[in-house]
């Protein structure tokens, strides 16, 4: 018989304003521990007390772990959108900023710093990545036209 699990993906709020983001199977325990300071080496013992502000729970620890990630790649006003349960700020933040598309022949693009930095690799291994394809940033002013003809 298998036995069920629960993991808790969850973000706290830091005496600093700060987010730190973890995984545990037992939240309340995990908040002690952040606030009593239990570990002088944590991001959390230099800012304590700290606030729980949200949590997701998880039976598959694998998704827990995805779950975590992408939080922690997310900025501070989507954590904040995502806290606040606000679903259309969060839709509207996911929405890609950058006016250069980096592709490649299934048409799914690249923008902004995953964009330059791609070129940059390109540039410095001085070989031809793939059938990527490069368009033009359209917005004379941006920085991504600035990258664009840096490269080509």
């Amino acid at each position: 018989m298998k036995i069920e699990h629960t993991y808790i993906v969850y973000i706290v709020e830091c005496k600093d304003w700060s987010y730190y983001l973890g995984i545990t199977n037992d939240l309340e325990k995990r908040l002690w521990e952040h606030n009593t300071g239990q570990d002088e080496d944590s991001y959390t013992y230099s800012r304590r007390p700290v606030v729980l502000k949200y949590f997701e729970t998880f039976t598959d620890v694998n998704q827990a772990i995805a779950r975590e990630k992408q939080l922690k790649g997310w900025s501070r006003k989507k954590k904040q959108a995502l806290i606040a349960q606000n679903f259309d700020k969060l839709k509207e933040l996911s929405k890609p900023k950058s006016d250069t598309k980096l592709t490649n022949d299934s048409n799914k693009g690249l923008s902004g710093r995953a964009c330059r930095n791609l070129m940059i690799f390109c540039a410095n291994a001085q070989q031809p990545f793939g059938k990527l394809r490069v368009t033009k940033p359209n917005n004379p002013g941006s920085q991504a036209l600035k990258y664009f003809n840096s490269f080509y």
